[in-house]
This record gives C-alpha cells, sequence and structure tokens, in this order.
C-alpha cells in the first residue's frame, strides 16, 4: 500500500471517528450508558460529556442506558453559570461530587481534539494547489510555455496548459 492510500484512509477513518464522539457527546447529556461486569469490580460509565472509569458500582451487572433530563432542573437552580459551564467542559464541579467523582474521567470532547487535530492536518496537508501552479511544488507558471516548472523540472499536466490559453 502506497503512502497516499494510507493517508486517504487515515483521514476518512479519523474524520467518522470525530463525528461520532461528536455524537457520543451530544448524547450523552440526555442518556447515561453504564456497563459493569459480572464481577462488579470496576464500572463503565459514559455520561455529561464524559467517559468514566469507578472502581465500583453497586448496581447489576451488563449494559444500562437511562435517560437524564431532570438533571438539569439541578443545574438551574443550584449551580452559578461558570459552574455549569465548568461541567458541561468536563472539568466537574468542585464541592459537588454527587454527579461524577470517578478514579478515571476525561471529558469526551479532549478525545474529540485529540483525534481531530492530525486528521485535520492530514485533510490540510492534501489540499490542491490552484490552477496555473505546478502540482510538486506549487511554483506559479504563469506565462509558462515550456511544458516544464522552471522550479522543479515536473512536466506540465494538459489542465494547466488549458488555463493558460484561456487567458
Amino acid at each position: 500500500m502506497t503512502m497516499s492510500v494510507v493517508r486517504k484512509r487515515l483521514k476518512v477513518i479519523g474524520l467518522l471517528l470525530c463525528l461520532m464522539m461528536l455524537a457520543l457527546w451530544i448524547l450523552s447529556f440526555m442518556f447515561g450508558l453504564r456497563y459493569v461486569p459480572a464481577s462488579r469490580s470496576w464500572a463503565f460509565v459514559i455520561t455529561f460529556g464524559r467517559i468514566c472509569i469507578y472502581d465500583s458500582l453497586q448496581s447489576s451487572p451488563g449494559w444500562t442506558c437511562s435517560p437524564i433530563f431532570g438533571v438539569f432542573k439541578v443545574f438551574a437552580t443550584e449551580f452559578t453559570w461558570a459552574e455549569v459551564a465548568q461541567h458541561l467542559l468536563g472539568f466537574g464541579l468542585p464541592g459537588k461530587s454527587y454527579f461524577l467523582g470517578g478514579p478515571i474521567q476525561t471529558p469526551i470532547w479532549l478525545l474529540v481534539v485529540a483525534v481531530g487535530f492530525p486528521t485535520a492536518l492530514l485533510w490540510w496537508r492534501d489540499r490542491r494547489p490552484k490552477a496555473g501552479f505546478c502540482q510538486v511544488c506549487k511554483y506559479d507558471l504563469t506565462g509558462n510555455i515550456s511544458g516544464t516548472c522552471p522550479e522543479c523540472g515536473t512536466a506540465i499536466e494538459d489542465a494547466t496548459k488549458t488555463n493558460d490559453t484561456d487567458r
């Protein structure tokens, strides 16, 4: 497999991962998803824009999905807007430990940024130069009639020649 094929696949995979994580982030404010194994020694929870792993959770084993709309009434009455914004960004509420408080937790948006930044760099790197420029070194070929790029020696494609003759 060539590097261009690998790069194309990485761009598509990165874009799909970012879109899925953004959807998960949005849905995590509407529904709480929890997995507890049969041993009940740990629990995996996705809620309030975070992914958490708890040491133990006293709950029935298996997957559970529950709506969490009622919690926003608590936000509206007990917290300032700064505390709510801090919580929605995934940094928790200081002194309010009854929402989330696992030993390992990370905001989902942080994962989106971690995957999205390299993906955006791949998309930016593969953008094509404008018509009238060399496809390899991006040298301006305006007025060039030799058929080769004077900068790198690459043969000029027909699309570039037709753009020059149209002027």
